[in-house]
């Protein structure tokens, strides 16, 4: 499977002096996962009742504004969560879910006109919970990057993201580009772009003549992951020791952490011969499951593990009870002391 046209890897001698990826293990985590079937990407996150050209800008918005859900500091913010339909949801689901909610009764909210005008109160009330009441971080910056968004599908007479698609093209090497223009999809590592680009082509939206290059969305549960997997090795002391300690990183830090995280998902998929995007949504449902911050299926997935079904036979292992499905090759498996992903201030994820 020749992949063309993705973000950078780790090539700098800075980014190498800080982290490495390991080709060793990248190959024995392929090894392992090659005795089982690798899902099909696809979204368990239903779309609004609206137009496909509104359903492409409620990704677009979503996207833009999904970052830091689940927040780090010292003490750490509380977490983004809400119960929408009965269902009690934390993160991405809850943030998805909320805003279905309420852009099916209220479709202006889906349109760069409305955008252009949107504040952090606007934001807060969206999201606001009955019982939680208000969690969403940073409502202003939120809102400074969905007025960004407003402001230049106007000024290019944009009125959805199909418009955009017409304009540039329907390459993914040329959307790209394309979307690296608005401030909430600037990231050097593409992954709120990655992401989208995702969403549009597994919600059927979008289709891509050139699929190999829709590189992994990488976020932080997938940081998190490769770090406890030892797919990736930090070599530098200093990032060690602010790994360890939780001391926020420096941008470039962040960007040599996560561009690493993207190769070594690359080196897997080309071992498996499967997508990068079919990789990222294993990794991602895996590891923010199965390997949390704090709780961890090492031993043994609990009666109440939220492992989607698709992905719950690469649990079963061959002696013992059903588990995280890289117990058996993970360097952190039963170790008390695990990575937790870089803190960094951040709306690139």
């Amino acid at each position: 499977m020749a992949l063309a046209n993705l973000p950078p890897a780790p090539v700098s001698d800075v980014e190498c002096e800080m982290i490495q990826v390991v080709p060793d293990a990248c190959r024995k985590v392929a090894d392992y996962l090659r005795r089982h079937p690798i899902p099909e990407d696809v979204e368990d996150q239903m779309l609004p009742s609206v137009s496909p050209e509104l359903a492409g800008n409620y990704l677009f918005l979503l996207v833009a504004i999904c970052h830091q859900t689940t927040p780090q500091g010292n003490p750490p913010p509380p977490p983004l969560v809400g119960t929408v339909a009965g269902v009690s949801r934390k993160g991405w689901d809850y943030l998805s879910a909320k805003l279905q909610e309420v852009v099916t009764t209220s479709q202006e909210l889906l349109t760069p006109s409305t955008w252009a005008t949107v504040t952090g109160p606007d934001l807060t009330a969206i999201f606001r919970d009955a019982t939680n009441g208000e969690r969403l971080s940073d409502p202003e910056g939120r809102a400074g990057l969905v007025r960004d968004m407003g402001e230049k599908m106007t000024a290019a007479r944009w009125t959805c993201l199909h418009d955009m698609q017409n304009a540039v093209g329907s390459r993914v090497a040329e959307l790209l580009p394309a979307l690296a223009q608005f401030h909430a999809y600037r990231d050097p590592v593409q992954k709120k772009s990655l992401f989208l680009l995702s969403l549009m082509r597994n919600s059927k939206l979008w289709d891509f003549p050139d699929p190999e290059s829709l590189g992994p969305p990488v976020d932080y549960h997938e940081v998190r992951g490769h770090l406890r997997l030892g797919t990736v090795q930090v070599v530098s002391d200093v990032l060690e020791g602010k790994l360890r300690s939780q001391t926020e990183v420096t941008p470039e830090e962040d960007l040599a952490i996560r561009r690493a995280v993207f190769s070594a998902i690359m080196r897997i998929a080309e071992e498996l011969k499967v997508t990068p995007s079919q990789m990222h949504y294993l990794f991602w449902n895996i590891f923010r499951t199965c390997c949390k911050r704090e709780e961890t299926h090492c031993a043994a997935c609990p009666a109440g593990c939220g492992l989607v079904q698709r992905y719950r036979p690469l649990t079963v292992h061959s002696v013992g009870p059903a588990s995280c499905p890289f117990s058996p090759v993970c360097s952190s498996a039963g170790q008390h002391l695990k990575y937790v992903e870089h803190y960094h201030r951040t709306d690139y994820y």
